[in-house]
């Protein structure tokens, strides 16, 4: 017990030790100043000088906004109409493509009126489509031509004449 005593009185000692030989913080040097009501007033007036400078370019930045805003609507409805314009475009280029087609196919069938010719969006179908019109048509161009041959003053071919010789020639 006597060693107990004698620990607990060295470090008692040597905490009383540390506590007087560590410094002590020193604390800050405090200026007693004194304003007066002038100056606080004008350190008041300089800080609101500069917040206001800070932001004194916010009018124009908000004008500025809103033209961006308006230019940029502007420029989508430019998009859309330019949208519009080149669809309009590329459908009568395809409509004068087409017509032409029409017109040279009815060409190569003898059909006056290429309008007649409105199925199909490409050659193979038009030229297919006037080739049906053909066949169906084509029994009326023997019509046509003994019209023609009538108008032209030729003596027309009798068919019924004409269907006795092969007959006759076939051996019937």
């Amino acid at each position: 017990m006597a060693e107990d005593q004698s620990d607990n009185q060295s470090q008692a000692q040597e905490h009383q030790d540390d506590t007087v030989t560590s410094p002590a913080p020193k604390e800050p040097e405090q200026r007693s100043r004194s304003y007066s009501e002038d100056d606080v007033n004008r350190i008041v007036k300089d800080r609101l000088a500069r917040e206001r400078a800070k932001h004194a370019d916010y009018d124009d930045v908000k004008r500025r906004a809103g033209e961006a805003d308006t230019l940029q609507s502007e420029l989508e409805k430019s998009k859309a109409e330019t949208a519009e314009l080149r669809a309009k475009v590329e459908q009568a280029e395809h409509e004068q493509k087409i017509a032409g087609i029409r017109s040279t196919v009815a060409a190569k069938y003898g059909i006056a009126d290429p309008t007649i010719l409105m199925v199909g969006d490409d050659e193979e179908q038009i030229d297919a489509y006037a080739q049906k019109l053909m066949q169906v048509f084509r029994p009326y161009a023997r019509l046509d031509q003994a019209r023609s041959t009538e108008a032209s003053g030729k003596i027309p071919r009798d068919n019924a004449k004409d269907f006795a010789e092969a007959m006759a020639k076939a051996g019937y």
